[in-house]
């Protein structure tokens, strides 16, 4: 379960494509998992692979959370307008169901991702990653 929770944050540096906040208040460009190719020796194919997989994360979450946005919209609506149980009991299941369908896709691709890293990629990887989250440790 422990790899999983890794994996998924790996996921989240990855989709993070746009910057973050530096401390300074400049933005700050978040590296991800592809940054450190050279470190990692990941080789062009696993490059691309990653790459695609990613991609087609992407597509999914953005598919999946627009969705759920219109769910969360049309739900609230219902309450407040009084609808009755079944229209309510419907909605929630729509939420639920988008809900089931990204975070399984989550854990998916964290998968695909780490079937595509050699052991000792990963391992590295995960001793990385455990720097930048405890730099102190």
């Amino acid at each position: 379960m422990n790899s999983l929770k890794i994996l998924s944050l790996l996921l989240i540096a990855l989709l993070t494509l746009g910057s973050a906040h530096a401390e300074d208040g400049k933005r700050a460009r978040v590296k991800t998992l592809l940054d450190y190719k050279k470190e990692l020796s990941l080789s062009e194919s696993q490059v691309k692979e990653i790459k695609e997989t990613l991609s087609a994360y992407q597509t999914v979450v953005a598919q999946q959370r627009k969705s759920l946005m219109q769910y969360e919209k049309q739900y609230s609506s219902l309450v407040a307008g009084r609808a009755p149980i079944d229209q309510i009991k419907q909605k929630l299941r729509q939420v639920t169901d988008t809900t089931y369908t990204l975070r399984l896709s989550d854990v998916q691709t964290a998968r695909k991702v780490e079937s595509i890293l050699s052991a000792d990629q990963l391992k590295k990887w995960r001793e990385m990653q455990g720097k930048v989250r405890n730099p102190g440790s």
